[in-house]
């Protein structure tokens, strides 16, 4: 049998202990067996941020911190995918949801309980085939681009509110011009130069289920239009659309859109600018209703 001088086997033990000592990081996924954390003073097993990270791997979670109480928790189901996770995900629309507001929380739509925003707008005189635009502070700051649809009132009343009467031939879209800013351009059609006395003007948002077009259109002449089709899943000739304008559109130019048929949709540019003008490439939000 050999012997280890004595020396030797203090230095052995030694170089032991400084092997363990350099061991700082443990990998708990190999190197752990039944964990327990139920008495660590304070956990956190997720990530967490004010915007959800643009990328995951599936089993991924993360916490919100912009998220309302209860809808904080998202996972990653599929590659780059966040969805939200627990019982705040029932309130968190995927979804269109027709007349319901919804507020922008950051990270994610929350429903709220009324059925559309008003704001109070006020447009001077708009000469026949002009346009004017208002803008309004949102209650909720939804995002830039977000799809919006807006109902002008039914009759205007003048500052005493003692008169009231209804305008024909005027035409109103609605954009997110900003963060929580909207802006509401109105179209004189009618034939005479109109004026329209402070009023409210409805905007329900579309929170899900969009389809992102990119469209180029030609040069449009004064008060000229053109259309373009584009491909929208699920459309009919039934189906109502509601479309999202980009934050910035030329002066003077009205966008809309309806159904074109089995998966198709028709956007419309009208030019009642004054001048002809061609519309710089945009991308449009569409939202079938």
């Amino acid at each position: 049998m050999t012997r280890i001088p004595w020396k030797a086997a203090v230095c052995a033990g030694l170089i032991g202990q400084l092997w363990l000592c350099a061991q700082t990081t443990i990998d708990l996924r190999t190197q752990a067996k039944n964990v327990d954390f139920s008495q660590a003073s304070t956990t956190k097993p997720n990530k967490s941020g004010a915007a959800l990270p643009a990328t995951c791997g599936v089993g991924e979670t993360f916490f919100l911190t912009s998220a309302p109480a209860g809808g904080n928790l998202y996972g990653c189901a599929a590659a780059n995918s966040w969805s939200p996770l627990g019982s705040g995900a029932g309130s968190l629309p995927t979804a269109n949801m027709p007349g319901q507001v919804l507020a922008w929380t950051g990270g994610s739509w929350q429903a709220e309980s009324s059925a559309g925003l008003n704001v109070s707008l006020t447009y001077s005189v708009i000469a026949d085939g002009s346009c004017a635009e208002q803008s309004a502070t949102l209650e909720f700051p939804w995002p830039t681009g977000s799809t919006i649809t807006v109902t002008t009132p039914t009759q205007y009343c003048d500052a005493s509110g003692g008169t009231c009467y209804a305008l024909s031939g005027l035409e109103a879209i609605a954009r997110v011009s900003s963060l929580g800013v909207a802006t509401v351009r109105v179209c004189n059609l009618s034939g005479t130069s109109q004026a329209l006395p402070a009023a409210n003007y409805n905007l329900v948002p579309y929170g899900g289920g969009s389809t992102t077009v990119g469209i180029s259109f030609p040069a449009i002449t004064d008060g000229g239009c053109t259309t373009q089709s584009v491909a929208v899943p699920g459309v009919t000739a039934a189906s109502a659309v509601a479309l999202g304008l980009p934050a910035e559109i030329e002066p003077g130019l009205i966008v809309t859109a309806a159904p074109g048929g089995a998966n198709s949709v028709l956007i419309m540019a009208c030019n009642w600018s004054g001048a002809t003008i061609t519309p710089a490439p945009a991308s449009y939000q569409v939202n079938v209703m």
